[in-house]
């Protein structure tokens, strides 16, 4: 089961504010049935939000067990080294969309170099690089598929 409540659009906050990030939380374990999340990202930071409110409440949620680790979504740029800065606990996970056409190798370094992992999504490019010719081209020379070849 997939719970996207945190992820829900509604205003410009996306549910970054203390309070919404609190209640978003409480909805997805209610969803699940459960009483923790084993991860749990800011999805995309806003302008309209500053960052420590967001991060306020992930602290609370980590201090209260309801969550077992911190992450980010979309995370790019100066983006990393200012949450690894500010949060006074560990930042696990840094999704972003990476495959061969949108390798981010400084980010994935820094990542790294800062003990967060990265996280693909669109590994695939949502299957547009899988009949690409240089992808399908690595793929036969390695005897592998091109998913195989884009995952790596």
């Amino acid at each position: 089961m997939i719970v996207k409540d945190f992820c829900y659009f509604e205003g410009s906050g996306r549910n970054l504010r203390y309070d919404d990030v609190i209640r978003a939380c409480s909805r997805s374990l209610d969803a699940l049935g459960t009483g923790y999340l084993d991860l749990y990202l800011i999805h995309w930071p806003v302008e309209e939000v500053p960052l420590e409110e967001t991060l306020n409440a992930f602290r609370k949620l980590l201090n209260e067990g309801k969550i077992k680790s911190a992450g980010v979504s979309n995370f790019d740029r100066n983006l990393p080294k200012t949450v690894l800065e500010m949060a006074d606990f560990p930042i696990a996970v840094n999704q972003v969309e990476f495959h061969p056409y949108r390798y981010r190798k400084n980010l994935l370094d820094f990542c790294k170099d800062s003990g967060v992992v990265v996280t693909a999504y669109s590994p695939l490019g949502v299957g547009r690089l899988l009949p690409d010719t240089m992808i399908r081209e690595v793929a036969a020379r390695y005897n592998r598929t091109a998913a195989q070849v884009c995952l790596r």
